[in-house]
């Protein structure tokens, strides 16, 4: 069989993974990072690169917690697929059936979509629908899945693929109601504890409470790495909040390579996880990096190689400082983990793609971390398209009306209440349930700026406030350009208010 690959390629790839890894530390000057290697159900490589926190002394081990941000849906994947074997739900069951509650804007994609429908990204709902909800506006985990039925959908219902989290989320806790449980502790049952992932959890204390953590890290504007806030995961932890290890990642890897396997026993039925790694949709026709179409199956990107191979991967990206990626050659039984503390950066498309070059081929085909690097500043240069306004103000702006003409509380069903106060000669504005107020600076007549900070601060110099005034002298709405797509960021007075 040409496409096999046996133990001499996998031991004549590692004798030169410690260097591919240096190089691209060194190159990209990130501070941390973690890889293991599992090769025919055992893990053959396990090293771990540089500090956890950039200035400080502590290496990363690989006992080093980091967060794995979207790595984690297939890790809510597999604890789904377990309770799918266990008979207590299906992959096809409608989330309205498990949660009564749920719903959506579009009331036929509500009462149909599945959990499959979610996890494959299939709903019609837009791409990361409704993250402003708890990033930005605040809201918890119950209050961010209920107002998703306030969301428009984007396309037809199956029609096409978005990328989201609080969709994926919702069908993971209707799974865990189903069973009766909490998500966390339906995860950490039925999964990690039976697979002996002590260092990995959906919970954000537990990441907090480790010692052994990897601090997140985020470039400047003057391409420094600096060390990044911590992000609160709860709202939609079964899509991004895992914390783990590569110790603990590599037990996880061998069962998805051994079919639910693990030990000689039999955590997760072979056939609803096997579901899990079958193309679902299309989701790109043509990857920038490699050409070749991209599917998603269940919480899994999959390829397939120039010799017909399945290869599985995804990504995890906190833009406060984590990346994280992890791919599998099923047919080869070989898989890759690589956890970084610094966002963005190459590394974990880079390693992984080299080293499956130099498995087959013995060497890279071409420069992986250049390449990616190069991909990546453009991508994200496209999410990340500076919303109005940035720079500085106009030199010749108008000013503003006096300050009560915006004064009021203002809102929306999707977003919720908007406050605007004047305080000390000045406004400040509040985001639904988010206790913290932001001072607007004046922009140009009814067009004000709110600060950003942290991570944030490093891609847009501010985000933005656009208020309607009408005849009567008073701001009837107000707009805020950079959240919630379209029309869903504008948000009316409130009648009580005018």
């Amino acid at each position: 069989d040409g496409a096999a690959i046996d133990a001499s390629q996998v031991e004549a790839a590692l004798a030169g993974l410690d260097g591919l890894i240096e190089d691209a530390m060194a190159r990209t000057g990130v501070p941390g990072a973690a890889v293991a290697v599992v090769y025919d159900d055992a893990v053959v490589y396990e090293r771990a690169f540089g500090v956890r926190e950039i200035g400080k002394p502590d290496p990363v081990a690989p006992e080093t917690v980091f967060q794995i941000g979207s790595v984690s849906k297939a890790i809510s994947a597999t604890t789904i697929a377990a309770v799918v074997g266990d008979g207590t739900t299906t992959w096809d069951a409608t989330i309205a059936s498990l949660d009564p509650g749920f719903a959506l804007a579009d009331p036929i994609a509500g009462s149909q979509v599945t959990v499959r429908d979610m996890f494959c990204h299939r709903s019609g709902l837009p791409a990361y629908a409704g993250d402003d909800l708890w990033t930005t506006f605040g809201y918890g985990r119950d209050e961010t899945v209920r107002r998703l039925r306030f969301v428009p959908p984007a396309a037809p219902f199956r029609a096409a693929y978005a990328y989201e989290n609080i969709g994926l989320s919702a069908a993971a806790y209707a799974v865990a109601r189903a069973a009766g449980q909490p998500w966390e502790d339906l995860a950490e049952g039925r999964l990690l504890a039976r697979l002996g992932m002590v260092d990995t959890s959906y919970r954000d204390a537990d990441f907090l409470g480790r010692e052994d953590r990897a601090t997140p890290h985020y470039r400047t504007r003057d391409g420094v790495w600096t060390p990044g806030e911590l992000s609160d995961l709860s709202a939609t932890a079964a899509a991004g909040g895992v914390s783990s290890n590569v110790r603990d990642m590599s037990r996880w890897v061998r069962l998805q390579l051994a079919g639910g396997t693990f030990d000689g026993q039999q955590i997760v039925a072979s056939e609803p996880l096997l579901e899990t790694h079958r193309p679902h949709i299309l989701a790109e026709e043509a990857d920038p990096l490699t050409g070749l179409a991209t599917f998603y199956g269940l919480a899994w990107e999959i390829e397939y190689d120039d010799r017909g191979r399945l290869l599985l991967r995804h990504g995890g990206d906190l833009s406060n400082g984590f990346r994280t990626g992890v791919y599998l050659l099923p047919a080869a039984g070989l898989g890759i983990v690589v956890l970084t503390n610094a966002w963005p950066n190459p590394l974990r498309d880079a390693i992984p793609r080299a080293f499956l070059d130099t498995v087959e081929l013995g060497a890279p085909t071409q420069d992986w971390v250049g390449e990616i690097e190069t991909i990546t500043t453009a991508v994200l240069s496209q999410m990340f398209a500076a919303p109005f306004p940035q720079g500085a103000p106009p030199a010749d702006a108008t000013p503003a009306l006096p300050l009560d003409v915006y004064v009021g509380a203002y809102g929306n069903d999707l977003f919720g209440t908007v406050t605007v106060q004047e305080e000390n000669g000045g406004l400040t504005m509040a985001l639904g349930a988010n206790a913290d107020a932001s001072s607007l600076r004046h922009w140009d007549r009814d067009t004000f700026s709110y600060p950003l900070t942290g991570s944030a601060a490093a891609m847009y110099d501010q985000f933005g406030v656009v208020f309607t005034v009408g005849p009567d002298r008073q701001a009837s709405a107000l707009t805020l350009p950079a959240l919630g797509g379209d029309t869903a960021a504008t948000c009316a007075r409130a009648a009580t208010d005018s």
